[in-house]
């Protein structure tokens, strides 16, 4: 158990960092990756242990810093950590997809740019259905709230557009 939770302290600390990565390709695609593994053992783990504040779950308490507050914020439910993790992996494919220079790129690169930027609007759809269910409103801090993640989405749509 002891390497499993190393592992994802040391991945948890790349994805919460990730405003330090380097913008080129090969960094994201590297954080994009630990945002995935991190992802997939929050699932893993979610599904074996409770989480919370009350006396029969895990205490863990998740912080991030809120972008527009410019404030840290925590909790102790576990989906307010997998839908920040998936809202920084939908900024992460963002960058990937600008990265594409329309003008000298090939038509398979503007193809994968545009799937890429699709996934971004995916992912935040997913956060403005699946967040309200395991929050309450007023536990959802403004970076993550509904008109928040509809600006995001509507950047998104105005780079699908310019592709």
């Amino acid at each position: 158990m002891e390497p499993f939770v190393k592992e994802l302290t040391v991945t948890r600390n790349k994805v919460v960092n990730a405003a330090s990565t380097d913008i080129t390709l090969e960094s994201l695609k590297d954080l994009k990756d630990a945002m995935t593994s991190y992802l997939n053992m929050l699932n893993f783990i979610k599904s074996k242990i409770n989480f919370g504040n009350d006396q029969f779950s895990l205490k863990v308490e998740f912080i991030w810093r809120d972008t527009i507050k410019d404030s840290n914020v925590s909790s102790y439910n576990i989906f307010y950590e997998i839908n920040c993790v998936l809202f920084n992996l939908a900024v992460c494919n963002n960058f990937i997809a600008k990265l594409v220079n329309p003008e000298a790129d090939d038509e398979l690169k503007l193809k994968e740019s545009i799937k890429q930027l699709e996934f971004c609007v995916g992912i935040v759809d997913k956060i403005k259905t699946d967040l309200p269910m395991a929050m309450s409103e007023k536990e959802i801090p403004l970076d993550l709230s509904s008109n928040y993640l509809q600006f995001v989405k509507l950047n998104f749509f105005c780079l699908l557009n310019i592709n």
